[in-house]
């Protein structure tokens, strides 16, 4: 047998074997890792999930729905909807106490400045009311503020 046409290394062999599979469960991640959880849209969590999806997307109407009045009547300034690019809001936590509700959220906001663009991270709170049997947002983070959504209704 010629010396130089020897047969792989197994250890070599079971080494890249162990890279695909990481490369494959990497990918996999990656590519699953948006979808969301849907909320149950009855619970203080699941009104901010629908509320903060339709302020992203733009669907002011959608959102409106999802505010009380009296989050409106407090409104006395100007405030200018600006959707920001790349917004992921994510469930820190929640506390009911009778028809009041704390929504705890983080907040992930992305810019567009080339390569090195950056974002902002925070952590805020909704808070809602139950109003006729339906949770309402009677107060947002300012990514998010309701009194752009005077006059919808």
């Amino acid at each position: 047998m010629d010396p130089t046409s020897r047969r792989p290394d197994r250890a070599l062999i079971v080494i890249a074997a162990i890279v695909v599979v990481l490369v494959a469960v990497a990918l996999i991640a990656v590519l699953t890792r948006d979808q969301r959880a849907e909320l149950d849209p009855a619970s203080p969590e699941g009104v901010v999930q629908q509320y903060t999806g339709a302020m992203i997307d733009a669907d002011l109407a959608s959102a409106r729905e999802l505010v009380a009045d009296s989050a409106l009547e407090r409104c006395d300034y100007y405030s200018d909807y600006q959707r920001e690019r790349e917004t992921r809001v994510t469930l820190e936590g929640s506390t009911v106490s009778g028809s009041s509700a704390v929504v705890r959220v983080g907040i992930s906001t992305g810019y567009d400045g080339g390569v090195f663009g950056g974002s902002y991270e925070n952590h805020d709170e909704f808070t809602l009311d139950r109003v006729d049997g339906e949770w309402l947002v009677t107060g947002a983070p300012w990514q998010f503020d309701p009194c752009v959504l005077r006059g919808l209704k």
